[in-house]
Order: structure tokens, then C-alpha cells, then sequence
């Protein structure tokens, strides 16, 4: 039995031939046609280190791209973990915050408004604070964002959470 593996012939990095690529990038692109591209997932990889002024580039493909094909990345920084937050924040940005800051006074503050209805209260009108808000809620909600968050945080800082978290889990009952 013949097996892929035995085979020289180079595999192609895309299911879709060079020409129909060619012929669709030319077309007009769909509304929302980038959000693909948004929602990732995306790989961490070493950047050319000669192409950066930094020691360790790491740059941030989608999956399915490859610097050694050419692919460009959609972010390089030079430290590993700013590649990896990239990843977290990227599909996050651009779609509607999950809170807003409601424009006029409520209760001394300024509501927290989800799906149109108050969610919470500030006593300030801080709409950095609620998008800040915004972006963390949704890296509670995705598993995979919340590994990659954990992931760039770096050994020290998982041992010492996972130690904080126990205690909290736990209430400090060990």
C-alpha cells in the first residue's frame, strides 16, 4: 500500500489551488470577510530573528500559515508573551464590547449596560474601565484564551495562581 509518506512530491500548504487563490483574492470580499482571520486560531512562532532588532521575535500567524512558506505575521513582538497575549486580545477587538458605560447619570454613577439593561454600577464615567471589562469577560468565557493567557504568564506567575487559586477554591482550608 502507497502511503503519503512515501511520496517526494511536496505537499502544498493551501486545499486551494495557487490559481483559484489568485482569481478569489481579486474578487470584491464579502462584509465580515476578515472575521476569520480575526477569530484566529492563532500559532506562536520564533520571527526571523534578523529581520527584528530584538533577541527572541515571536510573531503570530493563523493557523494554517508558516513563516517558512513566506506568510507574514499579523503581530511580532519581541518577547514570546506579547505574541501570546496578542492571540488572547486579537479576536476579542473589533466586535461589540461586552459592557458599555451608560452616557448618563444613574444612581449617583454610571450604569454598567449589557444587552441594554444595567449589569452594574461606577461611580466614575470610565469607559476605559469598562472595556477593560469588556475584554476580560471574554477571555473568562473561551477555555483556549485563558490557557494562552496562563501560558504567557510564564512559570513563577502559573505556580504562585495556581497556589492563589487553590486558596480561594479552597478557602484556605489546607
Amino acid at each position: 500500500m502507497h502511503s503519503r509518506e512515501d511520496d517526494n512530491t511536496p505537499r502544498p500548504f493551501n486545499a486551494f489551488s495557487q490559481d483559484f487563490l489568485k482569481d478569489d483574492a481579486e474578487r470584491d470580499e464579502p462584509s465580515g470577510g476578515d472575521e476569520p482571520e480575526a477569530e484566529g486560531p492563532w500559532v506562536v512562532l520564533p520571527a526571523a530573528a534578523g529581520a527584528w532588532e530584538w533577541a527572541e521575535p515571536h510573531g503570530m500567524w493563523a493557523l494554517g500559515e508558516r513563516p517558512e512558506r513566506g506568510d507574514a505575521p499579523a503581530l511580532v513582538g519581541a518577547h514570546r508573551a506579547t505574541a501570546l497575549l496578542s492571540a488572547v486580545v486579537r479576536p476579542i477587538i473589533g466586535r461589540e464590547p461586552f459592557y458599555r458605560l451608560g452616557p448618563e447619570k444613574w444612581r449617583g454613577g454610571f450604569a454598567l449596560v449589557h444587552d441594554g439593561r444595567p449589569h452594574g454600577w461606577m461611580e466614575i464615567f470610565h469607559p476605559e474601565w469598562a472595556l477593560g471589562l469588556s475584554v476580560l469577560e471574554q477571555v473568562a468565557r473561551s477555555p483556549q484564551a485563558v490557557s494562552v493567557l496562563l501560558e504567557a504568564a510564564g512559570p513563577t506567575c502559573r505556580r504562585r495562581a495556581g497556589a492563589l487559586l487553590l486558596e480561594r477554591l479552597d478557602g484556605g482550608r489546607r
